[in-house]
């Protein structure tokens, strides 16, 4: 499984964070790198976009030598990036899936939303919670978007002080929900392991609705196993 985004040096979110959730679910993970951040578990201090030519080159240098089975996308810098993404699906023809990473949890921008709508009509499902939702689509019930959307809605009823979190699916003129636990703190990465887990089970042949149900469930159980710290700000973990 291809995955498409950033790095952090934590290994809290990006790359990282994806690579652990596919590997968990029995797949390998390879990566081309579209940002490179400064970042710790809570603290931003800055991120530099990779050169097209370098995903050129990375990508040149990967091609053929592993099969690839699905895409997941993380941050993606400009939309000269996500014009070449754009090409690379349709080269593929592989399920991708998008997480519109506008902000990494530490407090820095990450994602251009021009790059965001671009790819909007290329990937099978995109992953916002309800504020990036609203800013990308105008609203939070994003029902005529071009491609599927799962919002999540961890952030809402934490904000909200609800016990239980309800996650929305709009596509193919229906909307699909999904309930969960609200589990005590903030987990980084958790956003980024979901849309991987995505991609992986679509990439198995699952329907979108059984890869979302699957995935939700794979990522409660990293949750509940966490690295914690006394600060609120946890790593999710793999189960072993």
């Amino acid at each position: 499984m291809l995955c498409i985004g950033g790095f952090d040096p934590s290994g809290g979110a990006g790359v990282l964070a994806d690579a652990r959730m596919i590997e968990a679910l029995g797949g390998h993970a390879c990566a081309l790198i579209t940002l490179h951040t400064c970042q710790g578990r809570t603290r931003w201090a800055g991120a530099s976009a990779a050169p097209l030519e370098q995903l050129h080159q990375q990508w040149r240098a990967l091609h053929g030598s592993l099969p690839i089975h699905a895409i997941k996308i993380g941050a993606l810098a400009n939309l000269e990036q996500a014009i070449w993404v754009a090409e690379l699906i349709c080269a593929l023809g592989v399920p991708a899936v998008l997480d519109p990473v506008r902000h990494s949890s530490s407090g820095g921008a990450l994602s251009d939303d021009g790059a965001i709508q671009h790819l909007l009509a290329h990937v099978q499902l995109i992953t916002p919670n309800h504020d990036e939702a609203a800013a990308l689509f105008g609203t939070d019930s994003p029902a005529s978007a071009p491609c599927a959307v799962l919002v999540t809605a961890t952030d809402q009823a934490q904000q909200q002080g609800a016990k239980r979190i309800r996650h929305e699916l709009y596509g193919q003129g229906q909307t699909t929900y999904w309930d969960s636990p609200l589990l005590e703190g903030r987990f980084r990465g958790s956003g980024c392991m979901l849309a991987s887990a995505i991609a992986g089970y679509l990439g198995r042949d699952y329907s979108l609705q059984q890869a979302i149900t699957e995935s939700l469930r794979a990522v409660e159980l990293s949750l509940r196993q966490a690295w914690t710290f006394d600060d609120g700000v946890h790593l999710p973990r793999i189960p072993r």
